[in-house]
């Protein structure tokens, strides 16, 4: 079992990346026990939408439930992105289930990242957003992600994320055998 999970802080093209890389996969979208798409191949957590994508579209409150889901339905791929599931906790949850966990940083510099979220409705302040710094620094340090380079252009950033084989397996391109 494999789960592919994109990191990055805020307006560095995590959810553009991933919906990118899956935009040639036909999927079901399941409200419950908590939004996700399902996919012939697995599963990708939370949901599109133009802001606040991803898992950060799902509740604070949302971990326990999505440990339990994987627990019991053991989806052989899952992928998602955003801050919402990005702990170690979850993290070491998902490995403890016996999923093979596998990060991928958008690693953009923080002028890039905070120009691209000027533009929305939402502004993060300061205090949060050193906080997200701090936690992707974190991450970065304990899992050592295999890094896209947010600045360059979309179709790049996706096209290396859609070789990875959680992607290819959720497009219906292989299966992956671990």
């Amino acid at each position: 079992m494999l789960m592919l999970y994109v990191i990055g802080i805020p307006g560095s093209g995590k959810t553009s990346t991933l919906y990118g890389a899956l935009a040639q996969s036909e999927y079901k979208v399941e409200p419950f026990p908590f939004a996700h798409e399902e996919h012939s191949g697995g599963i990708a957590l939370g949901r599109r939408r133009e802001q606040f994508g991803g898992t950060d579209a799902l509740s604070l409150a949302v971990q326990p439930k999505v440990l339990k889901f994987l627990a019991e339905q053991r989806p052989p791929v899952v992928v998602g992105e955003g801050d919402r599931l990005a702990t170690d906790s979850f993290f070491e949850g998902v490995q403890g289930l016996g999923y093979q966990l596998n990060l991928v940083l958008m690693d953009t510099p923080v002028e890039v990242a905070t120009a691209r979220v000027a533009g929305r409705v939402w502004n993060p302040d300061g205090k949060w957003l050193k906080g997200r710094l701090t936690k992707v620094a974190r991450l970065t340090m304990l899992y050592n992600p295999l890094r896209i380079d947010g600045t360059a252009p979309l179709g790049r950033c996706v096209a290396q994320l859609a070789e990875h084989p959680a992607i290819q397996q959720l497009r219906g391109k292989m299966r992956v055998t671990l």
